[in-house]
């Protein structure tokens, strides 16, 4: 006795990510916050120039060259340390990982849904109150 399943030609290995597929997706993941964070930048910069305060300027690619430090440690942190830990605790790990992830980008989601319309100009009143206080 034969079973539709049995006579059936896709095997489901062929339906799991290669590595090629999940480096797009990280690739396109990081492309996007790029630019945001890009726009976010920008934003600060033009504020700057049109305030005529060029010599704050150090400050934000201060701040720019920070965040790319810290990425590269976090990154390589994870690389390093992935390879330690193997069988149900590394899937522990990618689980509790999963979740913190969705709760993060959720939250995000809806604090932009409602913040949007004004984070220009929050960013733009911030810089306006930091140059006010003056440099450290």
């Amino acid at each position: 006795m034969t079973t539709a399943v049995a006579n059936f030609p896709v095997s489901i290995q062929a339906a799991a990510p290669n590595i090629s597929s999940q480096l797009f997706g990280s690739g396109l993941i990081g492309l996007r916050e790029g630019l945001e964070t890009g726009i976010v930048v920008m934003i600060l910069v033009a504020f700057l120039v049109t305030a005529e305060r060029r010599d704050a300027l150090k400050w934000v690619w201060l701040g720019v060259a920070a965040a790319i430090v810290m990425t590269l440690a976090v990154f390589l942190t994870i690389q390093f340390s992935a390879y330690t830990v193997s069988g149900l605790g590394a899937e522990a790990i990618a689980g509790v990982a999963s979740l913190v992830a969705v709760a993060i980008v959720t939250t995000m989601v809806l604090w932009m849904k409602t913040a949007a319309a004004g984070i220009s100009g929050e960013l733009r009143t911030g810089m306006a109150r930091a140059l006010e206080t003056g440099s450290l």
